[in-house]
C-alpha cells in the first residue's frame, strides 16, 4: 500500500533553492534510504513528510491518519521533562487505562459489598482492553530500545536539559523507536551511537515490520538495513532497487552507459560536421550547388536530433594533507593516565605510544572516556608527552566556532594563514563559490561546517591530525576523499570513530577503551573483530531484487582505473574551457587578448577532443 507520494516538489529557503522536481514514493514495510550530498535537501524532504515544513510547488500526499515518526531537532519543550517522561509519553493514555486498572482493584478488595461482582466485571473489562492495547508490553518495549542504545537506568531521572547534545540525541531516537509509528523516518541515527548499539539499531530495523526511511553516511549500516536506495541531487530524485553496495555498482554501469550513449553521438556529429566541411568544400571547388544542398541537409540532420546530455561527473574535492614539517620519531607518549569525571572513574593508569606515520582509531562505548583522553592529550595534562617539532591540527566532533554570525570568509581570513588573494581560491578547492563566501557559519550545514574546518588546518599545515568523529557529518563522496588523502598522508592520525567502514579502511591499530583500560589490537577494525567475536565484518555483498554480475578481475579494475583519470582529465579541462570563456567575455574589446585566449581555446579543445575519443574507445571495450 502506498503510503507517501511526493510529486515534483519545489522548496525554497530564502531565494536558494533547495528542491527541485523531487519525486518518490514510500510503500508499506519498504525499508528505504536516502543519499545525497550535503545541502542536497534531504532533511529537508523528511521535515516536509513529518509536516514541519512546508514547500512551494508540487505535492507530498500521506495516507488517511498516517502516523509518521520523526527524530525531533529542537529539544526546547522538552528541557525541563525527564527522561522517563519523554520515553513514556507515547503510552499516556495507556498509563492513564493502567491508573484507572489499580484503582478499580483498589475497589475489589471490599468483597462484601453489594456491587462486587459490578465492580469485578468492570475491572474484567478494564484489564481485557489494556492488555489488547499492549499495556502489559510497555515496560519490556522501554526496556529493549533504552538497553539496546546504552541508555542508562540512572539516567530516567534526569531533566533533558542535563544532558549533552549526544545523548539528548540518543534518548530522542529511542522515544521515536518505543513510540513504533507507521513510516519511521531517521535522520542520520548512528551519529551518536557506539559501535554495539550501532549493531543492536541495525537487528532492530531488520526486525521492524513497518516502513523506515532513513538518511546515513554509514555505509555498512546501510547495507545492512535498506533494500532500496534514492539518491537525490540537484536534478532530482534516482532510484536504485538494492542496497548500498548495489547502489555503487550500479550507479557506474549507468554512468557508463549513458557516457557510452553520449560519445556515440558526439562521435556521429563530428563525422557529420567533418562530411559538411567536405561537401562545401567540393561544392567551391567544382561550383557545384548539389554539394552544398547536401552540406544544408545534413546540417539540419544535426540540427533535428534529439542531444543526448554529457552524464554529469561529480567534482571531486581535492584534499592534499601535506606534512609541512617532519616530527621526531615518538609523536606521543600516555603513560600511566587516570580520570575520574563527575565522581565516575573513566580510566586508570592506560598507556599509548604514537610514532610518526601511524593512524590509530579510538574505540569504545559511549561514556567510556574517547573525547575525555584527546582533551587531555591536547591540554598536555600530567602524564601526557608530546614529541618533538609537531604542529598539531584537531577536529572536534561538535565543529564549534567562536563566533557563528561571521561569514564564511570572514573566518577563514582570521583563521587560515592564506594570503587575501589565496582566500577564493582555497575555499573554491572546497567548493564553496562566491555566493556561499558570504553565508553565515551559524547557517551551514554539519559537512560544510566541516570543510571549512579542514580548509583551515590544510591551509595552516600540521604533521600530527586528531580528529573526533570525523565522519559523523560527512557526505559518501567526501568520506571517501577524506580517507584517501588520509591513507597517503605521511604524518601520524590518531582518531575515534564508530564509522566502521571508516575505521576499517584508515587505522593501522585499534585501541579500545573498556572498563577503566586501554586494549590494544595491532590492525584495522576486521582484526580487532576477529579478535573479539572470532568473525571479519562480513564482506559487504550487493543485494538487489535480480542478481548482477560483477567483473572483478585485473582488466576490469584496470580499466576502471583509467576511466577515473580520464574522468578527471575531462572535469578539469571543462573548467578550463569554462574560464576561456570567462576571460574571452571579459576581453571582448582587446583583439590582441582575443587572439591569445583563442589559441588557448583550439588548444584546450584538441586536448577535450582526444580524452572524450580515449573515453568512448574504453567504454566501447567494456
Amino acid at each position: 500500500m502506498l503510503q507517501v507520494a511526493i510529486n515534483k516538489l519545489k522548496k525554497y529557503y530564502g531565494a536558494n533553492l533547495i528542491l527541485d522536481n523531487t519525486s518518490l514514493e514510500l510503500i508499506e514495510g519498504e525499508k528505504v534510504g536516502l543519499i545525497g550530498k550535503n545541502g542536497s535537501g534531504k532533511s529537508t524532504i523528511f521535515k516536509i513528510i513529518a509536516g514541519v515544513e512546508g514547500y512551494e510547488e508540487g505535492s507530498c500526499v500521506l495516507k488517511k491518519d498516517l502516523r509518521v515518526g520523526y527524530l525531533i531537532q529542537d529539544f526546547t519543550p522538552y528541557l525541563e521533562k525527564t527522561v522517563r517522561e519523554v520515553l513514556y509519553s507515547s503510552f499516556e493514555s495507556l498509563l492513564e487505562l493502567e491508573r484507572k486498572l489499580r484503582e478499580a482493584l483498589m475497589e475489589l478488595e471490599d468483597y462484601e459489598s453489594d456491587d462486587y461482582e459490578e465492580r469485578l466485571s468492570h475491572y474484567g473489562k478494564l484489564q481485557e482492553e489494556f492488555e489488547v492495547a499492549g499495556g502489559y508490553e510497555i515496560e519490556e518495549k522501554v526496556k529493549r530500545v533504552r538497553l539496546g542504545l546504552n541508555i542508562p537506568e540512572d539516567f530516567l531521572e534526569k531533566r533533558i536539559g542535563e544532558l549533552s547534545g549526544g545523548e539528548k540525541n540518543r534518548i530522542f531516537l529511542a522515544k521515536a523507536l518505543v513510540d513504533e509509528p507507521e513510516v519511521l523516518l531517521l535522520d542520520e541515527p548512528t551519529n551518536h551511537l557506539d559501535l554495539k548499539s550501532i549493531k543492536w539499531l541495525e537487528e532492530f530495523i531488520g526486525e521492524y515490520r513497518k516502513t523506515v526511511f532513513l538518511i546515513s553516511h554509514d555505509r555498512y549500516f546501510l547495507d545492512r538495513t535498506v533494500k532500496k536506495i534514492y539518491e537525490l541531487d540537484e536534478s532530482g530524485v534516482e532510484t536504485y532497487s538494492g542496497n548500498y553496495s548495489y547502489y555503487v555498482v550500479e550507479r557506474e554501469r549507468r554512468y557508463l552507459k549513458a557516457l557510452e550513449a553520449y560519445l556515440a553521438q558526439e562521435k556521429e556529429i563530428k563525422r557529420m560536421e567533418d562530411a559538411i566541411r567536405r561537401f562545401r568544400h567540393w561544392g567551391s571547388i567544382a561550383d557545384n550547388k548539389s554539394m552544398f544542398i547536401k552540406a544544408e541537409n545534413m546540417r539540419k540532420r544535426i540540427e533535428r536530433m534529439e542531444r543526448v546530455e554529457r552524464p554529469r561527473s561529480e567534482r571531486e574535492i581535492k584534499l592534499d594533507l601535506e606534512m609541512k614539517r617532519r616530527s621526531g620519531r615518538r609523536v606521543l607518549k600516555v603513560e600511566d593516565v587516570s580520570k575520574t569525571l563527575g565522581g565516575k572513574l573513566l580510566f586508570q593508569g592506560i598507556n599509548l605510544n604514537l610514532y610518526l606515520g601511524e593512524r590509530v582509531g579510538i574505540i569504545g562505548e559511549n561514556g567510556s572516556g574517547k573525547t575525555t583522553l584527546l582533551n587531555m592529550i591536547l591540554a598536555q595534562e600530567e602524564g601526557v608527552t608530546l614529541g618533538s617539532n609537531l604542529r598539531i591540527a584537531y577536529l572536534d566532533q561538535n565543529l564549534t566556532f567562536e563566533d557563528y554570525s561571521m561569514t564564511l570568509k570572514d573566518v577563514y581570513r582570521r583563521e587560515a594563514v592564506a594570503q587575501e588573494g589565496e582566500i577564493h581560491r582555497n575555499l573554491a578547492k572546497f567548493h564553496f563559490y562566491e555566493e556561499d563566501l558570504n553565508k553565515k557559519i551559524g547557517s551551514l550545514s554539519g559537512g560544510e561546517k566541516a570543510r571549512v574546518k579542514l580548509a583551515i588546518m590544510i591551509d595552516n599545515g600540521f604533521n600530527l591530525l586528531i580528529l573526533d568523529e570525523p565522519t559523523n557529518h560527512l557526505d559518501l563522496q567526501f568520506k571517501e576523499t577524506l580517507e584517501e588523502a588520509l591513507l597517503d598522508f605521511e604524518g601520524t592520525v590518531l582518531f575515534i570513530s564508530h564509522d566502521r567502514y571508516f575505521l576499517n579502511k584508515v587505522s593501522q591499530r585499534i585501541v579500545e577503551l573498556k572498563g577503566g583500560t586501554l586494549i590494544e589490537y595491532p590492525g584495522n577494525f576486521d582484526y580487532y573483530l576477529e579478535k573479539n567475536t572470532g568473525e571479519a565484518e562480513p564482506e559487504v555483498k550487493p543485494q538487489r531484487k535480480e542478481n548482477t554480475r560483477v567483473r572483478d578481475n585485473w582488466e576490469e579494475k584496470e580499466r576502471e582505473r583509467k576511466l577515473k583519470k580520464l574522468k578527471r582529465e575531462e572535469e578539469t579541462l571543462l573548467k578550463i574551457l569554462e574560464d576561456i570563456e570567462a576571460r574571452e567575455r571579459s576581453a571582448e574589446n582587446d583583439y590582441m587578448e582575443l587572439s591569445k585566449i583563442h589559441g588557448e581555446r583550439v588548444e584546450a579543445e584538441g586536448e577535450y577532443e582526444k580524452v572524450l575519443e580515449r573515453l568512448y574507445q574504453l567504454t566501447d571495450e567494456a
